[in-house]
């Protein structure tokens, strides 16, 4: 989440194996079906998607949850929705270790028990052991192969269906990865996304969906130059911050006009693709935050039918990450669903 001035901010294409109960895997579905009833499959799965685009799939970011998944059972409880997405945020690096930040695969297992999917946005904080991974032209140097490696591995483990979303609002200067940090290029990123995504497939790993998540778009970089391209790409992600007057963002905008520039971008990347609203929430200073989230989930949705997903971003940031000279610019706001309410009773009524 980070905010260009004046601006809100912050898989393949969709098959049938999309939408395979989770204990499924995509090689196990191929493996017990074969090919030519899954392109059966996936046209009649792409059908009904479209058919069903104003009822995306709801998850929801709550800090902490990755340690403790009560959270997420309080959170379901106070919306009285049950949560398809659980999303967290893991850096490569923890901050003041030297050393790789390994993945959970009893959180990944926990998860899926409770019904729902992981997304993992993977953060190339370092340094690890020595090199900066957000100086992306070092990921090519195979310096960091073996921790690569290891994710796919627990991953592949793992079977079932996974949102990874690497490098995210690569497009503003607000993360050591983006493109004008540390030296790093277009070039250099998508060089480094296909080369985390080889890996993975060299690995074997085939129930990943990757999340390809800009900034809304800006006059930095375009999105075409960032693109890594349809084959290393399942989803696309945008991240949606309306500041309302709390931030000089540009005053109080609706769901549709924050995501309508570069939701038309990115289907002229390709048309098909479904979208995740990867990062979402609102201030309730400056307009009628319980309607913001009716129309969300209901104008939103009808205006743009790739929306497939929608997360909540619910955290508290009105005091937090003070000492984190990394995160020192964060936008501080109360982004919870229940800062009033007539946003929960909007949050509950929704879908």
């Amino acid at each position: 989440m980070t905010h260009p001035g004046g601006e809100s901010v912050s898989l393949k294409a969709m098959d049938a194996t999309d939408l395979l109960p989770h204990y499924l895997s995509r090689r196990a579905f191929h493996a017990i079906v074969g090919g030519a009833l899954v392109t059966g499959i996936a046209t009649l799965c792409k059908n009904t998607v479209a058919a069903d685009a104003t009822r995306p799939i709801v998850g929801v970011f709550v800090p902490g949850a990755e340690r403790d998944l009560s959270l997420i059972d309080a959170f379901e409880a106070m919306t009285d929705k049950r949560m398809a997405v659980v999303h967290w945020f893991q850096p490569w690096a923890y901050p003041g270790n030297t050393t790789f930040a390994p993945l959970d695969h009893r959180l990944l297992e926990a998860i899926a028990a409770r019904g729902a999917t992981p997304m993992i946005t993977w953060e190339a904080f370092g340094p690890t052991n020595g090199p900066d991974p957000a100086r992306l032209a070092r990921i090519l140097t195979g310096v960091f192969d073996d921790y690569i490696d290891a994710w796919a591995q627990t991953l592949s483990a793992f079977g079932r269906p996974v949102y990874l979303r690497p490098f995210h609002e690569m497009n503003y200067h607000g993360y050591p990865w983006s493109i004008g940090m540390n030296g790093n290029t277009p070039s250099d990123f998508v060089a480094a996304w296909r080369y985390l995504h080889d890996r993975f497939a060299r690995v074997g790993t085939d129930n990943v969906r990757w999340v390809w998540c800009p900034n809304p778009e800006n006059e930095i970089v375009p999105y075409r130059a960032i693109y890594p391209g349809d084959a290393y790409v399942d989803w696309f992600g945008l991240d949606l911050y309306n500041g309302g007057t709390q931030f000089d963002w540009g005053g109080w905008q609706t769901p549709l006009s924050l995501a309508e520039r570069s939701y038309q971008s990115l289907q002229a990347l390709h048309a098909s693709k479904p979208v995740m609203l990867a990062e979402v929430s609102c201030v309730e200073q400056g307009g009628d935050k319980g309607q913001w989230i009716a129309d969300l989930f209901g104008v939103l949705p009808q205006a743009l039918p790739n929306v497939h997903a929608i997360l909540w971003f619910h955290d508290d940031w009105t005091s937090k990450w003070q000492g984190d000279a990394r995160l020192g610019n964060l936008p501080r706001a109360d982004w919870r669903v229940n800062t009033s309410s007539p946003a929960l009773r909007a949050f509950q009524q929704s879908g």
